[in-house]
């Protein structure tokens, strides 16, 4: 379509351009003195079809042709779905040091101080002496109890799972730890009736 306009544009002004010439040149035989208003239109349409002509000539046809738009691009979708991660087993946790932990939340009794010497002490002090140490075997064995207690909850909290060494291990602490509490006892007790038998050989 853009051609066609060129072409029409060309004619028109080499028509234009044409008559004008044309037309001055049957004047000038015609008459020799020629009408001023005349020769004006006559240079107008000359100079207007030559205008033609060299825009015709110059103009490409491809400026005149409408710009192509740009194709839209299709916006692309995000996939928004989240892939979950591969859950990773939690690592099992090391029963002896799960033990440990719940043997120490058992309070161990403190021991009493030192006996009293037998030689010299008082009945009164030896009695007070006894109470000290009843006292403490009571606490002591209410202290064997929790640990034997923490030691049963523990493998029974994992029973399944904890595997037979390690049942193993978690029974042997029990048993160092409740052996070591049973000794501390025996000792206090020897310790205390061998200065009750010194404190009997003095009556």
């Amino acid at each position: 379509m853009a051609a066609n306009l060129k072409i029409g544009v060309l004619v028109v002004g080499a028509v234009l351009l044409l008559a004008a010439l044309l037309s001055g040149l049957f004047k000038a035989l015609g008459s020799a003195n020629p009408n001023p208003a005349l020769k004006v239109s006559r240079v107008v349409m000359g100079l207007f079809g030559a205008t033609l002509i060299v825009w015709g000539l110059v103009v490409s046809p491809r400026s005149i042709q409408p710009q192509p738009q740009a194709p839209t691009e299709a916006v692309s979708t995000v996939d928004a779905t989240v892939t979950p991660a591969p859950s990773v087993p939690l690592a099992r946790p090391d029963l002896v040091i799960l033990a440990s932990a719940a043997f120490t939340g058992c309070a161990a009794p403190a021991e009493p101080g030192t006996a009293p010497d037998g030689a010299h002490a008082s009945r009164a002090q030896m009695l007070a002496a006894q109470k000290l140490v009843k006292a403490y075997d009571a606490a002591n064995t209410a202290y064997l109890g929790c640990l034997d207690t923490a030691a049963t909850q523990l493998l029974g909290q994992y029973k399944g799972i904890a595997s037979p060494s390690e049942i193993q291990a978690v029974g042997a602490l029990d048993t160092k730890i409740h052996n070591a509490a049973v000794d501390r006892d025996q000792a206090l007790a020897d310790r205390f009736n061998r200065q009750v038998r010194i404190y009997k050989g003095r009556l």
